[in-house]
Protein backbone atom coordinates (compact mmCIF):
# COMPACT_ATOMS: atom_id res chain seq x y z
CA UNK A 1 0.00 0.00 0.00
CA UNK A 2 3.02 2.50 -0.80
CA UNK A 3 0.87 4.35 -3.39
CA UNK A 4 -1.87 5.49 -0.01
CA UNK A 5 -1.97 8.87 0.67
CA UNK A 6 -3.29 10.94 3.00
CA UNK A 7 -5.37 13.98 2.32
CA UNK A 8 -8.55 16.10 2.33
CA UNK A 9 -12.10 15.01 1.39
CA UNK A 10 -12.96 17.32 -1.42
CA UNK A 11 -15.61 15.62 -3.11
CA UNK A 12 -18.97 14.43 -2.34
CA UNK A 13 -17.55 11.50 -4.05
CA UNK A 14 -15.71 11.19 -1.21
CA UNK A 15 -17.58 11.45 0.73
CA UNK A 16 -20.09 8.50 -0.10
CA UNK A 17 -16.80 6.30 0.18
CA UNK A 18 -16.24 7.68 3.85
CA UNK A 19 -20.22 6.46 4.58
CA UNK A 20 -18.96 3.02 3.06
CA UNK A 21 -16.60 2.38 5.02
CA UNK A 22 -18.25 3.71 7.92
CA UNK A 23 -20.99 1.51 7.07
CA UNK A 24 -18.70 -1.74 7.06
CA UNK A 25 -17.21 -0.54 10.34
CA UNK A 26 -20.54 0.28 12.66
CA UNK A 27 -20.53 -1.56 15.78
CA UNK A 28 -23.64 -3.40 14.70
CA UNK A 29 -22.25 -4.71 11.90
CA UNK A 30 -19.51 -6.25 13.43
CA UNK A 31 -19.00 -9.40 15.73
CA UNK A 32 -17.21 -9.42 18.76
CA UNK A 33 -14.10 -10.88 18.12
CA UNK A 34 -13.86 -7.88 15.32
CA UNK A 35 -14.39 -5.44 17.22
CA UNK A 36 -12.13 -6.75 20.08
CA UNK A 37 -9.52 -6.95 17.22
CA UNK A 38 -10.21 -3.79 15.51
CA UNK A 39 -13.01 -1.75 17.38
CA UNK A 40 -15.50 -0.15 15.62
CA UNK A 41 -17.10 3.53 15.13
CA UNK A 42 -20.12 4.32 16.86
CA UNK A 43 -22.06 7.01 15.50
CA UNK A 44 -23.84 7.26 11.82
CA UNK A 45 -23.52 10.13 10.33
CA UNK A 46 -25.43 10.54 7.01
CA UNK A 47 -24.29 12.24 3.87
CA UNK A 48 -25.53 15.60 4.99
CA UNK A 49 -24.12 15.68 7.95
CA UNK A 50 -20.61 14.34 6.89
CA UNK A 51 -20.89 17.53 4.57
CA UNK A 52 -22.38 19.61 7.60
CA UNK A 53 -19.68 18.88 9.97
CA UNK A 54 -16.47 20.07 8.38
CA UNK A 55 -17.87 23.33 7.80
CA UNK A 56 -16.09 24.90 5.02
CA UNK A 57 -12.73 22.64 5.48
CA UNK A 58 -12.37 19.43 4.65
CA UNK A 59 -12.20 16.20 6.52
CA UNK A 60 -9.04 13.77 6.50
CA UNK A 61 -8.89 10.85 3.99
CA UNK A 62 -6.29 7.79 3.37
CA UNK A 63 -6.96 7.76 -0.45
CA UNK A 64 -5.44 4.88 -2.89
CA UNK A 65 -6.85 6.22 -6.08
CA UNK A 66 -10.19 6.78 -6.00
CA UNK A 67 -10.74 4.65 -2.90
CA UNK A 68 -11.59 5.71 0.57
CA UNK A 69 -9.38 3.11 2.94
CA UNK A 70 -9.63 5.23 6.32
CA UNK A 71 -10.75 8.38 7.28
CA UNK A 72 -10.47 11.36 10.30
CA UNK A 73 -13.64 13.44 10.78
CA UNK A 74 -12.75 17.19 11.03
CA UNK A 75 -15.33 18.66 13.12
CA UNK A 76 -14.56 23.21 13.95
CA UNK A 77 -16.53 24.84 16.82
CA UNK A 78 -18.85 26.03 14.65
CA UNK A 79 -20.12 22.53 13.26
CA UNK A 80 -20.52 21.59 16.79
CA UNK A 81 -24.74 22.66 16.36
CA UNK A 82 -24.86 19.40 13.42
CA UNK A 83 -24.72 17.04 16.05
CA UNK A 84 -25.71 17.79 19.47
CA UNK A 85 -24.41 14.85 20.50
CA UNK A 86 -20.99 16.60 20.09
CA UNK A 87 -21.87 19.81 22.12
CA UNK A 88 -20.39 18.56 25.88
CA UNK A 89 -17.19 17.57 23.89
CA UNK A 90 -16.92 21.68 23.56
CA UNK A 91 -18.10 22.39 27.04
CA UNK A 92 -15.06 20.02 28.58
CA UNK A 93 -12.89 21.83 26.44
CA UNK A 94 -14.12 25.27 28.05
CA UNK A 95 -13.84 23.74 31.49
CA UNK A 96 -10.19 22.41 31.19
CA UNK A 97 -8.49 24.50 28.54
CA UNK A 98 -10.68 27.68 29.06
CA UNK A 99 -12.77 29.84 26.38
CA UNK A 100 -9.49 31.43 25.21
CA UNK A 101 -8.65 28.14 23.58
CA UNK A 102 -10.14 26.92 20.00
CA UNK A 103 -10.48 23.55 19.87
CA UNK A 104 -11.81 21.27 17.25
CA UNK A 105 -13.90 17.90 17.75
CA UNK A 106 -13.15 14.63 16.23
CA UNK A 107 -16.08 12.85 15.08
CA UNK A 108 -15.14 9.68 14.11
CA UNK A 109 -11.91 8.15 12.77
CA UNK A 110 -11.85 4.44 11.18
CA UNK A 111 -9.06 2.77 9.07
CA UNK A 112 -10.09 -0.09 6.36
CA UNK A 113 -8.89 -3.40 7.18
CA UNK A 114 -6.21 -3.55 4.85
CA UNK A 115 -3.84 -0.73 6.78
CA UNK A 116 -4.59 -1.41 10.33
CA UNK A 117 -1.36 -1.73 12.00
CA UNK A 118 0.34 0.02 9.41
CA UNK A 119 0.91 3.65 10.79
CA UNK A 120 -1.46 5.71 9.31
CA UNK A 121 -3.75 6.05 12.58
CA UNK A 122 -0.81 8.27 13.62
CA UNK A 123 -0.19 9.49 9.89
CA UNK A 124 -4.01 10.63 9.50
CA UNK A 125 -4.14 12.41 13.17
CA UNK A 126 -0.32 14.19 12.36
CA UNK A 127 -1.57 15.42 8.84
CA UNK A 128 -4.68 16.62 10.31
CA UNK A 129 -2.46 18.80 13.17
CA UNK A 130 -0.28 19.81 10.07
CA UNK A 131 -3.23 21.05 8.62
CA UNK A 132 -5.55 22.72 11.33
CA UNK A 133 -2.75 23.39 13.67
CA UNK A 134 -2.92 27.16 13.20
CA UNK A 135 -6.79 26.87 13.31
CA UNK A 136 -6.88 25.19 16.08
CA UNK A 137 -5.13 24.42 19.60
CA UNK A 138 -5.81 21.02 19.65
CA UNK A 139 -8.44 17.72 19.29
CA UNK A 140 -10.59 16.37 21.48
CA UNK A 141 -12.89 12.91 21.38
CA UNK A 142 -14.11 10.64 23.59
CA UNK A 143 -13.83 7.02 23.21
CA UNK A 144 -16.46 4.07 24.16
CA UNK A 145 -15.23 2.05 26.88
CA UNK A 146 -16.05 -0.61 25.01
CA UNK A 147 -13.60 0.13 22.31
CA UNK A 148 -9.93 -0.79 24.24
CA UNK A 149 -7.97 -0.42 20.49
CA UNK A 150 -9.29 2.98 19.68
CA UNK A 151 -8.12 4.17 23.30
CA UNK A 152 -4.92 2.26 22.78
CA UNK A 153 -4.16 4.12 19.00
CA UNK A 154 -5.92 7.72 20.45
CA UNK A 155 -2.71 7.55 23.92
CA UNK A 156 -0.03 6.63 21.63
CA UNK A 157 -0.16 9.18 18.93
CA UNK A 158 -0.30 11.93 22.03
CA UNK A 159 -3.87 12.00 23.59
CA UNK A 160 -4.43 12.11 27.35
CA UNK A 161 -7.16 11.39 29.42
CA UNK A 162 -9.43 14.49 30.54
CA UNK A 163 -12.42 12.61 32.01
CA UNK A 164 -14.76 9.78 32.05
CA UNK A 165 -18.40 9.94 31.87
CA UNK A 166 -21.41 7.34 31.94
CA UNK A 167 -24.05 7.75 29.14
CA UNK A 168 -28.05 7.70 29.97
CA UNK A 169 -27.41 3.78 28.75
CA UNK A 170 -24.74 2.87 31.08
CA UNK A 171 -21.55 2.46 28.88
CA UNK A 172 -18.93 4.78 30.06
CA UNK A 173 -16.80 6.78 27.82
CA UNK A 174 -13.74 8.42 28.34
CA UNK A 175 -12.91 12.11 26.83
CA UNK A 176 -9.28 12.34 25.34
CA UNK A 177 -7.64 15.52 24.38
CA UNK A 178 -4.33 16.36 22.24
CA UNK A 179 -2.99 19.36 22.70
CA UNK A 180 -1.53 21.19 19.66
CA UNK A 181 -0.44 24.41 20.90
CA UNK A 182 1.31 24.83 23.73
CA UNK A 183 -0.11 28.20 25.66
Amino acid sequence: MDDAIITLAETKADLIAIKDLQQKNIRGERNSNEIIKDGFVTIEYSLEELRDLSGNKHHVVIKQGDAVLGYALYVPRESFVVRKDLGHLSHVTQQSYGVRHNWCIMGQVCIGAALRGKGYFRKMYNFMRETYKDRHDGIITDISSKNPRSMSAHLSVGFHLVESYKDDSGTEWHIVAWPWNKP
